[in-house]
């Protein structure tokens, strides 16, 4: 696993100037008018959700710049354990040639079987690499015993546990798989209680993934955590993001965040973004502020979740050339269906012939 790196010119000059051309970067893709302002975040910090397990990963953390926003996402992040990586040992199989299969999927905190979407998918692309932007994950044992007085916690989601479910970090070492995972928030309120758990977003890939990114999104009801990679993908670097949003709220500021920190991270090509939008409003704030700086994958029109909406989306940039994505048949235990695309990126021939 490799640490981040902003791949930016800002780097190279004082911190001051970096931050206002940083600054500058995020105005231009927003717009003067947006109320939510990104930063990179310095990596010192003594913030045990800010380590990383093992210690030696690395990772850019990008937040709100406000300190009403880092207030709200500290008092949360207080009652979760550090960002999580796993990058397996050995020789991997040789599948060039082949698709790489890709899967966005909220996994409803350890109620969808992750392994059995994974044995489909292999199964089904037996010979190809896949990468999964999960939503929803949990992770055991690892969150802290005792949390600090004014720590922010969520009420425990699936528990008790059914036979069967993994914490996320045990199936990516069982699997094999490359994986970052970042918890948003407390998987219940007491943090003496048993299980101890965490919950949040991840990025489980066959491929080695580098350059990792934490995002925190601006704080509406709870504490949302985008996690970000990239991967070496038919000799491309592709960035990858997995994002969730609130229930209800705050989801312009979201996608408004996002969109910073991708001009912040210069990513705005050969890029995948997916996630429960929870879009429950067919011309919802946030989904309609992405497609306005991204172009959104053709997964299908029925819903994705047992609601009867659809709140789940891949994006991919303005540049890039769609490739084939549908919604999966079943929801896997979840109460989502995943959205699976068969996945390369091109440039865009439309977008080749306007800039030529």
């Amino acid at each position: 696993m490799h640490g981040g790196r902003l791949p930016s010119a800002t780097l190279q000059v004082s911190r001051r100037c970096a931050e206002g051309f940083a600054i500058a970067a995020v105005i231009l893709a927003t717009g003067c008018s947006s109320r939510v302002l990104m930063r990179v975040d310095p990596p010192a910090t003594t913030a045990a959700c800010r380590a990383f397990e093992p210690a030696w990963a690395l990772a850019q953390w990008v937040s709100p710049s406000d300190e009403e926003n880092r207030e709200h996402l500290r008092s949360w992040c207080d009652a979760v354990g550090p960002v999580a990586v796993h990058a397996p040992e050995g020789a991997r199989p040789d599948r060039r040639g082949a698709p790489v299969i890709l899967a966005s999927w909220n996994m409803a905190v350890g109620k969808g079987h992750l392994a059995t979407l994974l044995e489909q998918l292999q199964d089904e692309y037996p010979a190809s690499d896949v990468i999964v932007l999960l939503q929803e994950a949990y992770r055991s044992e690892t969150p802290p015993g005792a949390c600090p007085p004014g720590s922010a916690r969520a009420k425990a989601i699936a528990q008790p546990r059914s036979p069967g479910s993994e914490d996320i970090m045990f199936l990516a070492r069982r699997t094999g798989m490359y994986t970052v995972y970042a918890p948003s928030m407390r998987n219940g309120r007491d943090c003496a209680a048993s299980p101890r758990e965490d919950r949040g977003n991840a990025i489980l890939s066959t491929l080695p993934l580098s350059d990792a990114v934490i995002i925190e999104l601006p704080f509406s009801q709870q504490r949302r955590v985008a996690v970000a990679a990239r991967v070496r993908v038919g000799g491309r670097d592709v960035g990858l993001i997995s994002m969730h949003f609130d229930t209800r709220h705050g989801h312009k500021a979201a996608a408004t965040a996002i969109i910073q920190s991708v001009a912040l991270l210069g990513w705005q090509s050969n890029l995948v973004i997916g996630g429960d939008f929870n879009s429950f409003l067919p011309l919802d704030g946030g989904v309609r502020h992405m497609k306005q700086h991204f172009t959104e994958l053709d997964c299908g029109r029925g819903p994705t979740h047992g609601n009867g909406a659809r709140l789940d989306h891949i994006f991919i940039g303005h540049q890039d050339a769609p490739f084939p994505c549908r919604t999966g048949p079943d929801t896997y235990g979840s109460d989502h269906s995943p959205l699976i695309a068969v996945f390369s990126l091109g440039r865009s021939a439309t977008r080749s012939a306007r800039h030529q």
